[in-house]
């Protein structure tokens, strides 16, 4: 009898020293206020200098300094957060400025962009500036949450190459299974598709490829894509068109994705 007391008390004396460990870690989250907006930022300017996003005069992109505390931006084709993530701030009208950082060799505490938006509470948002240096402009564009169908993947194409009107994307399915061909034969400049859904999950491969519109020449590909059930992606293009063929020019046409959700 007494040495079950004494494995009760042993055993009531762990679990209470548990609980109380446990209530001493500190929280690592912040919650997001109600009346946040969120935004992905990206820099698809292919001679635009570092810079930075501020919203209202406040700087909201935070690329990690040099070893030697040198402040750094955002460059061709970076996008901030990272590829799974949005900033938060007050919802509402605002003023977004692309100001070049003040170590920079080009235009350094320049503006290169200020631009009016107004930004709705509890929303995403994809915020792309394109184009070339002298010709720099912005596009918009909500990204929707909601899943339909969680047994699926959803995607869009999204067409940010300058120096050429259009561009063709197709995708492909490489997988064992049901053929399935998705063509967009001329995706204007600055556009942007719906949300489309594909199959899902294991043993689902696709192959998207980058065209021009009118010679149907091959100019980039993503080999393998292979989407997650429930999951939201952007398939997006970036570059100058014309450029001379290179594998090495990382500013020739290149489509790539991220994941919006």
């Amino acid at each position: 009898m007494k040495k079950i007391t004494y494995s009760f008390i042993l055993f009531l004396t762990a679990g209470l020293f548990a609980c109380n460990k446990q209530s001493t870690l500190p929280d690592h989250y912040a919650i997001i206020p109600g009346g946040n907006t969120n935004v992905k930022f990206l820099m698809l300017s292919p001679n635009a200098p570092q810079a930075n996003f501020f919203i209202n005069s406040a700087k909201i992109s935070g690329i990690a300094p040099t070893t030697t505390g040198v402040v750094q931006g955002l460059v061709f084709p970076q996008l901030y957060p990272a590829s799974v993530a949005y900033s938060t701030f007050t919802a509402g009208a605002v003023k977004v400025d692309i100001k070049v950082t003040d170590s920079s060799t080009v235009m350094p505490g320049q503006t290169l962009l200020s631009v009016n938006q107004t930004f709705a509470p509890n929303k995403f948002y994809t915020f792309a500036v394109v184009d070339s240096l002298s010709k720099i402009s912005t596009v918009v564009i909500e990204d929707d949450p909601t899943v339909p169908d969680p047994t699926k993947s959803y995607f869009r194409v999204a067409n940010f190459v300058s120096n050429f009107p259009s561009m063709k994307i197709e995708v492909v399915k490489t997988s064992s299974g049901t053929p399935l061909t998705m063509s967009y034969p001329n995706l204007a400049f600055k556009s942007v598709t719906a949300f489309d859904t594909l199959a899902a999950g294991a043993g689902q491969v696709y192959k998207i490829y980058l065209k021009h519109p009118i010679s149907d020449k091959r100019l980039d590909s993503i080999s393998a894509f292979t989407p997650t059930p429930s999951k939201k992606y952007t398939i997006y293009t970036r570059g100058v068109a014309g450029l001379p063929d290179s594998t090495t020019n990382a500013k020739r046409p290149i489509i790539t994705s991220y994941t919006n959700f």
